[in-house]
């Protein structure tokens, strides 16, 4: 059955490619699939609207999911006061980026796996963890599975580590796990605890501190909207820069 959302800053093209899911699939004519947990849809969009195949008892966990009661359109309104001319732009070129409310277990467990890591890479040894479990695997399954032919490397131990600290209760405590450096807690705190005050300083944006703000941390980066304004930055700088 489909449900149809009215959105306005949602573009699914400009989420896919901003770093922060790496299980959507796209699957041809604007379609995704996008897993969540235990829940899956498939999307697509026209203009302003978004229809989902869920049923009508899902659709609020979607809803909140794309973020849909947070107004994308006050935020980068509020960002413009800033008067930085390369976050302007870059709010212009990306502004269907949502920051998704991803389940807090999946978000540890993905960036973990995304630190020194290609995109295209990642996402490989994310669907090796999902085909042996059938589904993403929960921390007792990780504690229970082999990993040592999933491709994680010297990260096999910090997906261990992990699934013990959730078992025993993290309790917010990020920096407790293996592994969590400054750039994956900003990552978790953002992505999955949806904390728009962080902003991950990965390789991209040291490029962009480094080449469009002459080494100087920006403005908004310790602002309310700092991670908001990092998936705008982020996906501006590595389109561009791959176009170039």
């Amino acid at each position: 059955m489909a449900q149809t959302f009215l959105t306005y800053n949602l573009d699914l093209d400009q989420i896919a490619d901003s770093g922060q899911v790496f299980r959507w699939l796209r699957l041809g004519d604007g379609r995704y699939l996008i897993p969540s947990g235990s829940r899956e849809t498939e999307a697509r969009q026209d203009g302003n609207r978004l229809y989902l195949s869920c049923s009508e008892e899902d659709a609020p966990f979607w809803h909140s999911y794309f973020d849909l009661d947070t107004d994308y359109g006050r935020i980068i309104r509020s960002c413009r006061r800033i008067h930085d001319s390369y976050l302007n732009e870059a709010m212009k070129y990306g502004s269907g980026i949502r920051i998704l409310r991803q389940d807090l277990w999946e978000t540890i467990v993905t960036f973990l796996i995304s630190q020194n890591n290609n995109i295209p890479r990642i996402q490989k040894i994310i669907s090796r963890l999902c085909q042996s479990a059938g589904h993403f695997p929960s921390a007792s399954e990780i504690l229970q599975t082999d990993l040592s032919d999933k491709g994680l490397g010297y990260r096999d131990k910090y997906l261990k580590n992990a699934a013990e600290c959730w078992q025993n209760g993290i309790h917010g405590c990020f920096d407790s796990i293996c592994g969590v450096g400054p750039k994956v807690e900003s990552c978790i705190r953002l992505y999955g605890c949806h904390d728009l005050s962080y902003a991950p300083v990965d390789t991209w944006m040291k490029r962009v501190i480094s080449e469009d703000y002459g080494g100087r941390m920006p403005e908004w980066i310790s602002g309310p909207y700092a991670g908001v304004c990092q998936q705008y930055v982020f996906y501006y700088k590595r389109k561009t820069a791959s176009a170039c």
